[in-house]
């Protein structure tokens, strides 16, 4: 299961539409989106660390308390930075209570990576650091459900000192978030791949050991098969029989269709 945490909706906006994911009615505590194999839960936590450790508690609980999930906190932040400019988060720090946690790096990524402070209220003095409201609340409640190397923030920069916006409309933060969806997803799919070297009923993941073993292949292309297998699955309803296909026509139908 793959559990993203975003504050509000603007932000979630882009996200949701790219992955085509539904609002589950049936629940009226958060507003949680999710795709059609339920495989993909996103929350609307609200703005506050409180919020956010509250949205990730409640997620946890509703997939029965699962050790194994992923856990993505996506949203924007104050910093020194050009607006819009993306970041991977390697080191949350807590304000009020000096707290830190570092996030644990298990793929690479070209995103580069920096430090958040979450506070309690809205602060736009920009250190050698990102600023938020949820972070600390985020990483601190998904610790206690998941592993460390599969959870992980990234934020893109909203305001800065020369853009110090304490009002943003809807919009100015959906077009944000939206440039950044196909990294969203990149990070998304090495997660997928991440977790499934700590869990042993990883349908994908097994499906393509017994191709790999029946089929002479490079690790090169080993590693782009499992790849766009997590992204197939992500967006598609049904899966797809690689048995059927050499190494070279499932390439080719892969690249083609994802």
């Amino acid at each position: 299961m793959l559990n993203l945490v975003v504050a509000t909706i603007p932000e979630a906006k882009p996200i949701i539409k790219f992955f085509n994911l539904k609002q589950n009615k049936l629940i009226s505590e958060f507003k949680i989106f999710e795709n059609y194999q339920k495989t993909i839960s996103l929350i609307i936590s609200g703005i506050g660390k409180i919020n956010a450790a509250s949205a990730v508690t409640y997620l946890a609980l509703k997939s029965k308390n699962i050790k194994n999930n992923i856990w993505l906190n996506i949203g924007i932040a104050g910093g020194k930075e050009n607006i819009g400019k993306l970041f991977m988060i390697n080191k949350s720090i807590d304000h009020s209570s000096k707290k830190c946690w570092y996030p644990s790096f298990c793929f690479k990524t070209k995103i580069i990576t920096k430090a958040c402070k979450t506070f309690d209220i809205p602060v736009f003095k920009y250190e050698n650091h990102l600023n938020d409201m949820e972070l600390s609340g985020f990483f601190s409640a998904s610790l206690r459900f998941s592993y460390n190397e599969l959870i992980h923030s990234i934020k893109v920069i909203s305001d800065n000192e020369i853009e110090k916006k304490t009002i943003m409309d809807n919009d100015y933060i959906s077009k944000l978030i939206k440039p950044h969806i196909k990294d969203i997803e990149d990070i998304i799919i090495k997660l997928l791949i991440a977790r499934s070297f700590v869990i042993f009923d990883d349908s994908i993941k097994n499906v393509a050991n017994i191709y790999f073993a029946k089929n002479k292949l490079k690790k090169k292309e080993e590693d782009e098969i499992l790849y766009l297998l997590y992204k197939w699955n992500l967006h598609k309803k049904k899966s797809i029989d690689i048995e059927y296909f050499s190494g070279k026509e499932i390439l080719e139908v892969l690249r083609i269709k994802n």
